[in-house]
This record gives structure tokens, sequence and C-alpha cells, in this order.
């Protein structure tokens, strides 16, 4: 299971680097006892004697898993249910880098991540690279929320949902082979901040297709693009770096006050 998108370091996700795995368990404690499924049910017991590390009413200083809100609607307080893995995987929050990963194992997201259903393999195939294109990029800046101190980008519900993306028929057969092609060479290389990635060539070749395929000139749109979508990230970034700096002058500037009333 993905908890970090630091986990995730290319577009595609590699099972072998993540570092949690999540128990996907239907049935009752005694069903487990019958059967003889004792490291599970051992789990699961381990389980029940773990706190949240909120503090509440509960004098211990967190609540008791079984006893999480969340979990209250389940027939088994462990059960997840039966999820079923989406086609496309879209990140919740976006920093430096801009890359929405591919899945082709079985792989599980925590909510670091959005998943998203399409009709067939083929349109999925076609939006999970048209999603790493910059000028999806560039909509997802321009559409996502800064609201985080450290600079970085939400992107959810209302915002996935305004994502505008090119319609699968507009795209003919042979602009999908090229643009599958391209995708497949960015799927495993390890995916820079924006200001370096755009100077890449396999980059630079994925993009131009997909400008292609919507009826603009990359020699004329390219360039502009990339330019623009730099500037937005490093003036979303400079704003925190900025604010992080006024907080820690009126910190400072606080403390010299209060020094100079306890000596007065």
């Amino acid at each position: 299971i993905v908890t970090s998108p630091k986990e995730v370091d290319s577009i595609l996700i590699d099972p072998k680097n993540l570092e949690y795995k999540v128990l996907m368990c239907h049935k009752s404690k005694k069903e487990l006892l019958e059967e003889r499924k004792l490291g599970v049910l051992e789990y699961i017991k381990w389980g029940e004697t773990q706190r949240t590390k909120e503090r509440g009413r509960y004098k211990k200083g967190g609540v008791p898993f079984p006893e999480v809100a969340s979990v209250q609607g389940r027939t088994y307080w462990y059960d997840i249910g039966d999820r079923e893995p989406g086609d496309l995987v879209i990140n919740r929050f976006i920093g430096e880098r801009f890359f929405f990963p591919v899945k082709r194992s079985k792989v599980f997201l925590g909510d670091v991540v959005f998943e998203g259903k399409t009709r067939d393999k083929n349109t999925a195939r076609l939006y999970s690279a048209v999603l790493n294109s910059s000028i999806v990029f560039l909509f997802v800046e321009l559409e996502g929320r800064f609201s985080m101190g450290d600079g970085l980008l939400t992107f959810y519900g209302p915002d996935i949902e305004e994502l505008l993306l090119p319609s699968y028929r507009s795209i003919n057969a042979e602009e999908r082979k090229k643009i599958f092609d391209a995708a497949d060479k960015l799927l495993t290389r390890p995916i820079k901040p924006i200001f370096e990635e755009v100077k890449e060539k396999d980059r630079q070749r994925l993009d131009s297709l997909v400008l292609k395929a919507i009826g603009l000139d990359p020699k004329k749109y390219l360039k502009p693009i990339y330019d623009g979508l730099c500037e937005l990230v490093r003036e979303r970034i400079g704003l925190a770096r900025m604010r992080k700096r006024a907080q820690r002058a009126r910190t400072e500037r606080d403390v010299e006050k209060i020094k100079e009333e306890l000596i007065r």
C-alpha cells in the first residue's frame, strides 16, 4: 500500500519500494480460530491494544483502534471491505515534481492519492499518459489550491472534476500509439523537479505529441507552457518561503519584547 508520495519516485509504482502492506480480511475472529489462521488472529488482537496518537477522553492518551469513528460502521473493525483498484492515480499533494503514478500490479493506495475508473484499459492507458503531460500539469497548477505552509499544492474533489483532458475520440489510433510509446519511456526513470524535467528529451517528446493531438503546434506552444508552468511553481514555492521567514521574524521580535518586559 502507498502511504506517502515519497515512496513513489517514478511514474510506474514499483511494489518493491513500498514499506507497508495492508491486511485484507473479511472473516470473523471465530472463523480465523476455527481455520487455524493464528498469525492473522494474533495480528488483529495486537491491533486491538493499539491507540491513536490523538488525545481525548481516554486517559492513556488516544482512542483504541476498534473505537475509531471511521471503523464504527463495519461488521469487523479491521475489515476494509472489497476494494477494486482504480485505473488512474491522481496525487493529492504536489510540490516541485509533477506526475500521476501508473499501476501495473496489485497496489492499494492510502489517502495521499485518489483513484479514477475508466471504461476500458485503452482509455486508461491514454489518460494515464495525457495526465503526465505538461499541459495538464499547467491546468493542475492553475486549478489546485495553494494553502499549505510549505508550498504544496493540494488537488482533490472539485479540482479533479474540473480538470481539462482531451476526449479519447479526438485522438486517432496513430496518435495514440505514439503517445503510448513516448509515455512508456518515462515510466521507470525518477521524475525530477519541473525546472529540470522540462529539459529532458523524453519529456519534451511526450508533451509535443499531446500538443499535436489536440491541434497545437509544439514549436509555438511548448516553450511558453514550460516557462509559464515553471514561473508559477517558483512563485508558489517562493511565497511559502517568504511566509516562513516572516513568521520566524515575528517570533524573534515577540521574544525580544518579552525579554525586555521581564527585565523591566
